[in-house]
């Protein structure tokens, strides 16, 4: 480290801040560092990372503090830092370009490009010295530096072939008919999704895969709407059991209610640390839903411990939400999170400290963390609350002990998409479960997100990073229609609707094409692209396409269902080839097709709560809810509810039985 900052010290994400006293000459990405690539024939270092990666505070203290390699990096390269979360589109842009050439990817992310950003080599961590079948950091950027200076020429032919290589191998959108896991026509892809994930189903502790193993939420939710649309409990039975799992293990904060971003086991016992609003936004959602279905409490209870958490830790003054804490505290990863055994025994005393460990602190090579182990409930997972209630005391004086240990860091920018997805939680869990706090956290997020024009991705306290994404409108206007369904604010659709047409004008480049990642006039000095799969989170394109299909069965007739439609005719490779890496763009032929469900409430009367409860307690995918006053029955004040299916409106109802018949018919 050093006194003098480097350019990253006038950055607003807090990860570059986290770099910005390193000797290493940081830029940010923009024309500057670009330029003096050019100007002065040097190679080019990106390093992408995020606040929260442990990885990357690990390289930071190994490589970037280490005043050698600063000296090694200056000499050859113009090195740039760039915030993923900040720029999205830079980030997929290079993991792209490195899943390409090596097959994996992850964080930090580092690839090493030509002054014209051609890349030559990429990888993620680097060690300080050789070790697990990678070359030290300082070796890395010394061989290549030397091959630039040595044998320039030759290493800008290879650049040249190795970029003719990946462009003919990176993926761009499926065709109709080009190949994929649904090559049949009409065959369903929401079924052809199934399949595949069914194949890759842990049968014994649930999720997807081996290890490491990410929640998976949109997946899941899949797998739920599928299985509500046939009754069918061979899909839901096996997210039930991947729910419970995942709610008692160590991937959950026990003392807390959130979760960490995925487990590094297959058993969920013991998570990479760090917590993440998106994954919580969208674990709340599938908890909810799991209660829609089930009726089961214990999954409602979840839901609210998580949006509990987060109004507790990730809220900022405002009433937004912060994007992350970081795995680390005090240097060390997982810490404020873990205990060993004589800690909880000096806590609790001998005699209940004992039996606490013997139930929920095994001892396990499975469940260790550097010496120490991480609560989890895995022992009994269908009987998580009532071991929690039963050990209330112990949990809360664990919770007091931990209050008192250095906390995680914060990463306190605002990111509008992912607080978008944390108003739909609170909007659709505050009002199945009948919360008012979530429902008054939700509106006012929501307001803070509105009132800030023109809409920008990220900002921190008063400075705005500069940028918007589709992930941001899409997102928003989500988190718009969820409101209006919660609240029944008309200001809400109208809003969703101008935002709406405003993202088709901003990144449609010609009509019916796909919607790109960056607005059509966004100048980055990489290709624009369409971000059509989903990953963790869901894409852009996939929400994108939701809320136009849920606006466009509002008004099949209008400009936007229209276009809508055509967008989606333009998009059957990617639903059908594509289907098992869309599964939230496949929840757009719920809103399309005979699955669609209005429900109409008109009118005002005693009933209305109930007859919304009857609506919400259930799971409904392909559901639009709206509120009319002053039309048809409701002008004489009569309270009543219209359901239409297929095109074709039933007789209104006015009670809960009636209604009852209706949506279960």
């Amino acid at each position: 480290m050093t006194n003098t900052p480097n350019r990253l010290i006038h950055a607003t994400s807090p990860y570059l801040l986290q770099h910005a006293h390193n000797p290493v000459d940081w830029y940010p990405w923009g024309d500057e560092a670009l330029h003096k690539a050019r100007q002065e024939g040097k190679l080019i270092l990106i390093s992408i990372g995020y606040a929260a990666c442990h990885w990357c505070h690990v390289m930071e203290r190994e490589s970037f503090t280490d005043h050698e390699v600063a000296s090694l990096l200056a000499a050859d390269y113009v090195c740039i830092k760039v915030d993923r979360e900040e720029r999205p589109d830079l980030d997929a842009h290079f993991m792209e370009i490195l899943t390409t050439m090596t097959g994996s990817g992850g964080w930090p992310l580092h690839v090493i490009a030509t002054p014209e950003l051609l890349p030559l080599h990429g990888g993620t961590y680097f060690p300080p010295e050789p070790g697990w079948g990678r070359p030290s950091f300082k070796q890395l950027i010394t061989l290549i530096a030397t091959q630039w200076r040595e044998r320039r020429q030759a290493l800008l032919k290879d650049a040249r072939e190795l970029r003719d290589w990946l462009q003919s191998r990176l993926p761009g959108l499926p065709k109709p008919g080009g190949g994929g896991w649904n090559l049949r026509p009409g065959t369903d892809p929401a079924l052809a999704a199934m399949l595949f994930w069914t194949e890759r189903l842990d049968p014994e502790w649930g999720g997807f895969g081996e290890q490491p193993k990410f929640p998976q939420p949109t997946i899941l939710s899949h797998f739920l709407r599928q299985g509500a649309r046939g009754a069918d409990q061979a899909l839901i039975q096996p997210v039930l059991d991947t729910l419970d799992r995942m709610a008692a293990g160590g991937i959950r904060d026990q003392l807390g209610g959130a979760f960490h971003r995925y487990a590094t086991d297959r058993a969920w016992q013991v998570p990479h640390f760090e917590i993440m609003l998106y994954d919580n936004a969208l674990l709340a959602r599938i908890y909810l839903e799991a209660w829609q279905l089930t009726g089961q409490v214990r999954h409602a209870r979840v839901a609210r411990a998580i949006l509990d958490d987060l109004l507790n830790r990730f809220r900022l003054p405002d009433g937004t939400f912060i994007s992350s804490l970081d795995a680390d505290s005090a240097g060390e990863e997982g810490l404020y999170y873990t205990w060993t055994q004589d800690e909880v025994i000096a806590l609790l005393g001998k005699a209940r400290g004992t039996a606490f460990i013997e139930r929920f602190l095994p001892d396990t090579p499975e469940a260790v963390v550097d010496g120490r182990v991480v609560v989890n409930f895995l022992g009994e997972p269908h009987a998580l609350w009532e071991s929690l209630d039963g050990r209330a005391g112990e949990l809360a004086a664990l919770a007091r002990e931990r209050a008192m240990r250095p906390e995680p860091a914060r990463d306190d920018k605002v990111l509008v998409s992912w607080n978008a997805l944390m108003v739909s939680a609170l909007a659709k869990v505050g009002a199945a479960l009948e919360v008012p706090a979530y429902l008054e956290a939700a509106r006012l997020a929501l307001g803070v997100m509105l009132n800030r024009e023109p809409l920008h991705h990220s900002w921190r306290g008063d400075r705005v990073a500069s940028g918007v994404f589709l992930d941001d409108y899409a997102f928003l206007i989500q988190a718009l229609l969820d409101g209006y369904e919660a609240w029944f604010d008309p200001l809400l659709l109208r809003r969703a609707e101008t935002l709406a047409m405003e993202m088709l004008r901003r990144f449609q480049p010609v009509s019916g094409a796909p919607l790109q990642l960056t607005p059509i006039d966004m100048a980055s000095g990489i290709p624009s692209r369409v971000e059509w799969h989903d990953g963790v989170i869901p894409s852009g394109l996939s929400v994108a396409m939701n809320v136009l299909h849920r606006l466009a069965a509002r008004d099949p007739g209008g400009e936007l269902a229209r276009e809508t439609r055509c967008i989606w005719t333009g998009l059957e490779g990617c639903w059908r080839q594509g289907a098992p890496m869309v599964t939230e763009m496949l929840w757009s032929l719920e809103f399309s097709g005979q699955a669609l469900c209005e429900v109409v409430i008109s009118g005002q009367g005693e009933q209305e709560l109930a007859l919304l409860r009857e609506i919400r307690r259930r799971l409904m995918p392909g559901l639009v809810l709206s509120r009319q006053v002053g039309e048809g029955e409701g002008e004489r004040g009569v309270l009543s509810v219209r359901v239409c299916r297929n095109g074709a409106c039933h007789p209104s109802v006015a009670t809960v039985e009636g209604l009852r018949g209706l949506l279960e018919g």
